[in-house]
């Protein structure tokens, strides 16, 4: 049991034994998981494209969490990044994963090699893109310091 003091964005201990943490954890990273994909869907909003942050953020945030809350709460907040990462590194977009795992499906259903050059077009035009949004997010994050 984890029991808060002072002040703590904890609101309830739980104590499990072994067979229920590892269901619980389960129902952990399906909220987590919705949550992200919701969140990626909303980041094609004007208030969603507000609540972005890049490396600065996530360095302020995290390190504003360890002090005012403790090491659970941070080490949480780092395994929601993570999945959060993994998700958005499924997404099809060229230059992710998931574009690799798309094309891949493509040409195990087609029977077909995808052409070389057409893929890596693609793919670099969308690295070019996700490294304009990198910026475009960093810039944000150091003007948000001020």
């Amino acid at each position: 049991i984890i029991e808060p003091t002072g002040i703590s964005a904890l609101l309830h201990s739980y104590r499990y034994n072994f067979f229920e943490a590892i269901g619980q954890s389960f129902v952990d990273f399906g909220h987590a998981s919705t949550s992200i994909v919701r969140a990626l869907g909303s980041l094609f909003t004007p208030k969603g494209i507000q609540q972005v942050g890049g490396p600065v953020a996530i360095f302020t945030q995290s390190s504003k969490m360890l002090s005012d809350f403790g090491i659970c709460q941070f080490l949480d907040l780092w395994g929601i990044i993570s999945v959060n990462l993994a998700i958005f590194n499924l997404i099809p977009f060229p230059g992710l994963d998931g574009w690799q795992l798309l094309v891949l499906g493509i040409e195990s259903i087609s029977r077909k090699k995808m052409n070389t050059k057409v893929q890596q077009i693609v793919s670099f035009v969308g690295m070019v893109i996700l490294f304009a949004f990198m910026a475009f997010i960093l810039i944000k994050d150091v003007i948000g310091l001020f």
